[in-house]
């Protein structure tokens, strides 16, 4: 055997010894059962970009990318395991999508994921007059908290042709705002024509033994805070002042008397102070009670207590015109008097004349001019057994339901109200009871609640709305409110009611539950009013 012959075998087995060894050993890195694991790597392809957007790789490996094309993330995913690509930072100015992004190594790199991005736009606009801190939504998320006046827009941009609707999320103590603008879709700027409005509310009494209106301010905690002046007179113009009515966009004021044929005018200014117009009242027909304005603010409706009628005046400049006038006969005693928040039916609770109580509401249509028609029937009943003695009415803000307080049989009668003819109709039950004779009622601006002031029971009820519109008593039904209790009025935020007590000269003040609507006594239970307060407004 020669040299060369002898080399070749020595090879060949040194060759099989080292591949048996590592065979045995597991050495083979591409093959076999304990083969070790292979890191690969995950990219794709970028679109649309024109600035930098960060990615990640299962929340992590952050890469930032400047340019359209193929990415590729620096660290690999181990076989089996799973990969997830997503936007960490957006660019300024667009929204970039992944695609494709998910997924489970098996074997291989991944280069499948796509990033398609776009130009976004903010959504924005301005808010004026805010004192505190409001909170805006878009699409009910993407909190904006806000606590100055100015421009704003949210964090989050969007797409073309994208929805957006901004509301109110929170609003700033002792403040309402309102939001216009607020819904569309995104074309290819930015928007920015939403506009918030801010403004604190006001609240005014009308005290009959002083022959005065109180005027108060509401600050962040609800509390009532009087202005300067702390008081306007009625003496001259409105003589023994019973109720009060504030026109729809906050303007003016009204006040009948139930002494003279007259009712006082006032405009209300930019701080919230009343200041009498000219003429300061306007001359009506027998013993003007309540007012009602249409929602356009356009049409006043006045109940005269002893002519059973009620009288149209046209709004202008504030001013009131008397134009004709609508019978209630063969009703008699007309109170309270409400318009739908339609525009388009007036309702009119018939006490009666002490000894002879009614038990009636008169229903109207409103036409051209605001002229009243009678509907057919003319009138709906407040309770089977006669005498009932209906006081007030109030609509709930949808329009859909009607509650009257009967003061003789201690119950409010509830109604739906037909969207077509106005026609009020019992629901079942179409009664539930109150304290001890019902007067003023009122519906809170969201519809979920109703509270009726019980004058000789020194108390308020309180009842949510259900879904047919019936009322139910609240856990706890009666709220302690003090002994000659006159009216009730909530703010427009739904978070504070306010009661006049008559007897002690004084206004209750509770907070309302946002959930529950009970009435809870304020930390400061009271502020002082003038003599024998009566009715409030508030705005």
């Amino acid at each position: 055997m020669g040299f060369h012959t002898m080399n070749k075998i020595v090879c060949s087995l040194l060759m099989f010894v080292s591949a048996t060894y590592l065979a045995g050993c597991g050495g083979n890195t591409y093959g076999g059962s304990n083969s070790t694991p292979v890191a690969y790597t995950v990219g794709g392809n970028i679109s649309g970009l024109t600035g930098t957007v960060t990615l990640l790789n299962n929340s992590g490996n952050a890469l930032p990318v400047s340019a359209n094309g193929v990415f590729t993330f620096t660290n690999g995913v181990l076989s089996g395991n799973t990969y997830s690509v997503t936007v960490g930072t957006q660019p300024a100015g667009q929204i970039c999508t992944p695609s494709s992004n998910t997924g489970t190594i098996s074997g291989g790199n991944v280069t499948n994921v796509v990033i398609t991005c776009a130009n976004a736009y903010t959504i924005g606009g301005n808010i004026t007059g805010l004192n505190g801190t409001i909170t805006l939504l878009n699409n009910g998320g993407n909190a904006k908290v806000i606590s100055a006046d100015g421009t704003f827009a949210f964090t989050v941009p969007m797409l073309t042709g994208s929805s957006y609707t901004v509301t109110i999320g929170t609003l700033p103590g002792g403040q309402t705002c309102s939001l216009t603008n607020g819904t569309g879709t995104v074309a290819t700027a930015n928007i920015s024509n939403i506009s918030v409005v801010c403004r604190t509310m006001h609240a005014y009494v009308v005290n009959k033994g002083s022959q005065t209106i109180s005027q108060y301010s509401i600050n962040s905690s609800g509390v009532l805070t009087a202005l300067s002046p702390a008081t306007v007179s009625t003496a001259s113009s409105a003589p023994n002042p019973v109720n009060i009515t504030i026109d729809p966009a906050g303007q003016y004021a009204y006040v009948t008397s139930d002494t003279t044929n007259a009712i006082a005018q006032f405009s209300i200014g930019s701080n919230g102070a009343l200041t009498p117009l000219s003429p300061a009242a306007v001359t009506t027909a027998a013993l003007p009670y309540s007012i009602s304005i249409d929602p356009s603010g356009k049409y006043a409706y006045v109940s005269y207590n002893s002519s059973a009628s009620v009288g149209l005046f046209t709004i202008g400049g504030g001013v009131l015109t008397a134009g004709a006038v609508a019978s209630v006969s063969p009703e008699t005693g007309p109170w309270g008097i409400s318009t739908d928040p339609t525009g388009k039916y007036v309702y009119v609770a018939n006490h009666g004349i002490d000894p002879i109580y009614k038990n009636t509401v008169s229903q109207f249509s409103i036409g051209s001019g605001g002229a009243l028609s009678t509907l057919t029937p003319a009138s709906a009943v407040t309770g089977s057994a006669g005498g009932e003695a209906p006081y007030y009415i109030s609509i709930d803000p949808t329009g859909k339901y009607a509650y009257v307080s009967n003061g003789n049989t201690n119950t409010i009668a509830q109604f739906s109200i037909n969207s077509s003819t106005g026609v009020l109709t019992a629901l079942s039950p179409s009664s539930v009871a109150t304290g001890a004779l019902p007067f003023h009622i009122t519906t809170d601006p969201k519809g979920k609640f109703t509270y009726v002031v019980n004058y000789l029971g020194g108390s308020i009820s309180q009842y949510t709305i259900g879904s047919s519109g019936a009322l139910t008593a609240m856990t706890q039904p009666i709220v302690a409110s003090g002994a000659g209790s006159y009216d009730i009025g909530i703010d427009p935020t739904g978070r504070y009611a306010y009661v006049t007590n008559n007897s002690g000269n004084s206004i209750l003040q509770y907070n309302i539950g946002s959930t529950t609507g009970a009435l809870t006594s304020m930390a400061t239970a009271s502020v002082p009013a003038g003599n024998s307060p009566t009715t409030i407004a508030i705005h």
